[in-house]
């Protein structure tokens, strides 16, 4: 995609939001040890580099890198599932030629 987005920083914000409690719901268990990981960075961060805010999509972001620090399983695939492996395209067919007469 190119071009900037339709959606305000709010919106974005809130998508990314929603992704993260989709990957990792338990960061939005109040109590979960997800929960006092994602928010005792954030308010870290908000100390030490409150720039890292100025992207909307910072929850996302800072879910995955908590996530590889500590070893969190994403909900929303199995664990057997690769991060990177991108699904195969399916393999093109050529359309069926007429006997040559």
């Amino acid at each position: 995609f190119t071009g900037q987005s339709q959606e305000t920083p709010e919106q974005i914000m809130k998508l990314a939001e929603l992704e993260l409690k989709k990957r990792y719901p338990a960061v939005f268990e109040k109590g979960s040890p997800q929960n006092e990981v994602f928010v005792g960075r954030t308010n870290e961060l908000k100390v030490e580099l409150p720039d890292f805010f100025k992207n909307p999509q910072w929850p996302l972001e800072l879910g995955e890198q908590l996530a590889a620090q500590e070893g969190w399983q994403r909900a929303d695939k199995a664990p057997d599932e690769k991060e990177t492996e991108l699904p195969k395209e399916p393999t093109p067919v050529a359309p069926p030629q007429e006997a040559p007469q």
